[in-house]
């Protein structure tokens, strides 16, 4: 796990250097995977442009998210709004919560209202992700982003960086000839990330007075599990592997796929 150490975003990280079924691996300073950057210094920004040649950055959430906590950004990068998920496809309404301790309260009373549990929206989103149009037309335009930058470094990320740019890095990571469980373990790593952070979230929960049900329920927002990811693994081995999936639900060609390795692997 090749950690970019910015303030606020624990999540960044360089996907250089793992390995491919063929023996190559993914060239540094190019593949970047990470949470929002409304929170970072100006010198963290600057060390993404010089350091690891910040060229494009591609912003996964939605209108209402960007709006309450646009990056920290400039014209010095390309920058592209490409939603996973819209509003109606996220099928909720705490996505105006201006910070993520907000967005924990409200989603805990929303699932409370609603009979529901954190795990059941998880699940339900990830089924989204690789079933639902609007998701996969957003993955395809993510790749389509990276086949069309040849140097330089693609910055992708959502709030946490654990869901829909962690689906998107598992997704491009297995396309360039990332073993599975490679993939997922890189996944994973999201809780190792962000294991302090989620300590000091729960724990100010239990100051402010929550529940259990509440307490558990943001737990469930704030971490990843392999039952998320087997979803999307389950449609990939469906279609009958990840260039097949690729193909048939992403509408990437043989060229596509084949270019995306010659940009991206060493």
């Amino acid at each position: 796990m090749n950690v970019i150490k910015l303030t606020n975003a624990p999540n960044t990280r360089d996907l250089g250097g793992m390995p491919t079924a063929d023996g190559r691996h993914i060239a540094h300073n190019r593949l970047i995977r990470s949470g929002a950057l409304n929170k970072i210094t100006n010198e963290d920004y600057q060390l993404l442009l010089d350091k690891y040649n910040l060229v494009t950055v591609v912003d996964m959430r939605t209108d209402t998210e960007i709006q309450s906590s646009p990056d920290k950004i400039d014209q010095r990068v390309s920058f592209f709004h490409n939603p996973i998920l819209d509003r109606r496809t996220l099928g909720v309404t705490f996505d105006k919560a201006t910070d993520m301790f907000s967005m924990l309260v409200a989603g805990a009373e929303l699932l409370r209202e609603n009979n529901a549990t954190s795990s059941q929206y998880m699940v339900a989103n990830y089924t989204k992700f690789v079933q639902n149009e609007f998701c996969l037309n957003a993955f395809h335009n993510f790749l389509k982003i990276l086949l069309d930058t040849p140097n330089g470094a693609v910055l992708w990320h959502c709030t946490a960086g654990k869901d829909r740019a962690g689906t998107s890095a598992l997704l491009l990571e297995m396309l360039l000839g990332v073993d599975r469980q490679v993939a997922v373990k890189d996944y994973l790593d999201s809780n190792i990330c962000y294991q302090q952070f989620n300590e000091y979230m729960l724990k100010r929960l239990q100051e402010q007075g929550a529940d259990s049900f509440a307490i558990e329920q943001a737990e469930g927002f704030l971490i990843v599990k392999q039952q998320y990811i087997d979803i999307v693994l389950s449609e990939i081995d469906a279609a009958g592997g990840i260039e097949a999936f690729a193909k048939s639900k992403l509408q990437l060609t043989d060229d596509d796929i084949q270019q995306l390795r010659q940009l991206y692997l060493d």
